[in-house]
């Protein structure tokens, strides 16, 4: 657990594993293991690790929810369910987060109906909960920026829970996914005279770096993006998306060297972050590695889960590096993916 907290999740895994050589069949030690090879982004590794657990005990719901997350990842949406529905009906109040889960789930489908309904069953046992409630914003956002369904819902959150200071910082996200920097700014603003929690604070700087590097000030983001990255960088990477906003602003202007030093500690911490590897990989490419690069996109795909755009990005790579090393029949499956999915 120590090496857990502090961020050394390679080690954390040799010690459970060499705890389990004697004992194969221990129901905490196939428990642990399982979580920690999903945070490295090793699914298809940690369904079968989860699936023992449970076996050996079925009443895991810990567990049950983690295997849920896994098949959320993914892109296994029904098996998901599956999971889901089996821990409310062991108890419906058991965990805030178990709503979300299927509601998300139900979204991948996409069953918008049926995910409302959950959202709704949610908030009847947790009503006074801004972190669930923010959770159910954040899902909506998450799959569909402009629905209606998420505006409604952002805007009904921060009425909710005015002096919220991580609900202002979601309304701001939202507002600068819409290009509103005057409302995004505002509710920045609000959200950091709330005393926010650091991990809100990560937030609240990297979206203000986002806003002054978009109007081609690096000279105002930049301190901005570093301060968020370094309150990031002490708490061990809870919010990648940021840390990686820090390495997009240094490789727009062509600073690979710095960005490739934040994307190697950034991944010594969180191994299973898609777009970390996926900057290592286009680093790679540019300078004709192009083996190490596919490489590299490969473990980006793995967790890649259901964002078509990053998915398109992703595969549009990998046919233009599979060329570049002369694997035609590798690059066309990638551009008969392109094909496929450009047609929807």
């Amino acid at each position: 657990m120590c090496y857990i907290r502090a961020g050394r999740l390679p080690e954390a895994e040799r010690a459970f594993k060499k705890y389990l050589e004697p004992r194969p069949k221990s129901v905490n030690g196939l428990a642990a293991l399982g979580p920690l090879l999903l945070q490295q982004g090793r699914r298809q590794e940690a369904i079968p690790v989860l699936q023992r657990s449970l076996k050996l005990d079925p009443d895991q719901q810990d567990v049950r929810k983690t295997l849920a997350q896994a098949y959320i990842a993914g892109a296994s949406p029904k098996e998901a369910i599956a999971e889901l529905v089996r821990i409310l009906s062991f108890d419906p109040k058991y965990d805030l987060e178990v709503y979300l889960l299927l509601a998300r789930s139900y979204l991948q489908i996409p069953d918008e109906s049926k995910a409302r309904e959950v959202l709704d069953r949610g908030g009847s046992y947790f009503p006074a909960s801004a972190d669930y409630w923010r959770g159910r914003a954040r899902i909506l956002f998450e799959v569909n920026p402009d629905g209606t369904l998420t505006e409604e819902m952002i805007k009904q959150l921060v009425r909710k829970f005015p002096g919220d200071a991580a609900s202002h910082t979601l309304f701001a996200d939202w507002a600068y996914a819409k290009n509103d920097y005057d409302s995004c700014r505002r509710a920045l603003e609000t959200a950091s005279s709330l005393s926010p929690r650091e991990e809100t604070k990560i937030r609240i700087l990297a979206l203000s770096g986002m806003m002054e590097g978009n109007q081609e000030r690096p000279d105002i983001a930049e301190p901005l993006f570093r301060d968020s990255y370094e309150i990031n960088k002490k708490l061990h990477f809870p919010d990648q998306h940021s840390a990686m906003a820090y390495v997009e602003l240094l490789e727009r202007y062509e600073r690979d060297e710095e960005a490739q030093r934040c994307v190697s500690e950034i991944l010594s911490v969180a191994p299973g972050s898609g777009a970390a590897h996926f900057s290592r990989a286009k680093f790679l490419a540019k300078g004709g590695e192009h083996e190490k690069a596919i490489e590299e996109a490969e473990l980006a795909l793995a967790v890649a889960g259901t964002n078509r755009d990053l998915l398109r990005t992703l595969h549009a790579f990998m046919a233009r590096s599979y060329f570049a090393v002369g694997k035609k029949e590798e690059a066309q499956k990638h551009q008969l993916w392109l094909e496929k999915n450009t047609a929807r």
